[in-house]
């Protein structure tokens, strides 16, 4: 395990549609950066990137994400498998109740976790920067008392030589409302 120090957090900017964050941590043999921005519905994207002074070797690096049970009752992700050759009566379907032992994924574009009420959504583009050690196990969500942990794996035995970058976001449900003025925003 690292132990992290000079963490850093702060608030870049922010405009009416968004504001944006920097932070950073530093280890003996590693650094992170995280940029994040926020928009004004809650979508939070982060453009990750983690870089160690000579190669260094990685056991794992995971996120894990511990979330209430009963606020992470239900699911939906991408599909696995392209639709037109998808087994549909045979193949596990991309959504439903979250089975009392969990599940494992291999990369998914995007996974929802929720109840009737609230939930969160991860996204991230592409899974290329990930190096899962079981890549059908890349993303587990895992039942334990009244936490329901989200693990997602990003890297196991890895040879860090280069700096590691990584864009993926949350989005919390339900979003909140439009304001009447939304076809003003730009992007």
């Amino acid at each position: 395990k690292l132990r992290w120090s000079n963490i850093t957090f702060q608030e870049t900017g922010s405009d009416r549609e968004s504001v944006q964050y920097a932070t950073s941590a530093r280890s003996r043999e590693l650094s992170v950066t995280c940029r994040i921005t926020t928009e004004f519905d809650g979508m939070t994207r982060i453009d990750m990137k983690l870089s160690a002074g000579k190669e260094l070797y990685l056991d794992s690096l995971d996120m894990v994400i511990p979330l209430k049970r009963s606020d992470a009752s239900y699911f939906h992700h991408a599909s696995v498998h392209p639709t037109h050759v998808w087994d549909w009566p045979k193949k596990r379907i991309n959504a439903g109740a979250v089975k009392p032992e969990g599940m494992k994924l291999p990369f998914v574009h995007h996974l929802w976790l929720g109840s009737d009420d609230r939930g969160i959504q991860f996204f991230s583009e592409s899974d290329e920067p990930w190096s899962p050690a079981d890549p059908e196990s890349a993303i587990i969500m895992l039942n334990e008392g009244d936490v329901t942990t989200l693990r997602m794996n990003l890297l196991s035995r890895y040879r860090l030589t280069v700096m590691w970058e990584w864009c993926f976001g949350f989005m919390a449900t339900p979003v909140k409302p439009w304001p009447t003025d939304y076809y003003k925003m730009r992007y």
